[in-house]
């Protein structure tokens, strides 16, 4: 390979801006924002709910088609809009942010242990003693 060849491969690679290392170990969104162990938590916390519906639904009616229909078809468009309401949630603010409101949330009402620190004032490390501004090898 020519010199120029390498100086025009090196220039490409380094375009003057920095890599987002910080987003090297989070997952990526795959629906509307939402990233795939998000969009496994949504899907089973709905899916039994409009399953039991869609059952509820097929007795009533004695259509077995529109349970099917209504359990296999509900969730998934559940999974999109709350994916569509997350998103304007998590939109300009850190990685795992309202994960972290909720945790805060359930530590606050009681729910839960809280692993947060919640201190309003002065840090202290507990220790007192006499800070010298000198140094004892520079007195005469």
């Amino acid at each position: 390979m020519s010199e120029q060849g390498r100086d025009s491969a090196d220039h490409t690679i380094y375009s003057g801006h920095a890599p987002l290392t910080d987003r090297a170990n989070n997952e990526p969104a795959i629906m509307r924002g939402l990233t795939a162990s998000e969009t496994q938590i949504a899907a089973l916390i709905f899916f039994p709910v409009w399953v039991v519906i869609g059952v509820l639904v097929a007795f009533i009616t004695k259509i077995w088609a529109i349970g099917v229909l209504i359990s296999s078809l509900a969730p998934m468009v559940t999974v999109w809009v709350l994916a569509g309401w997350l998103a304007t949630i998590k939109r300009d603010r850190p990685d795992n942010f309202y994960l972290h409101k909720y945790w805060h949330w359930m530590a606050k009402s009681g729910f839960s242990k809280g692993h947060f620190i919640n201190h309003n004032g002065h840090w202290d490390i507990g220790l007192e003693f006499d800070a010298q501004r000198t140094s004892k090898k520079n007195k005469p």
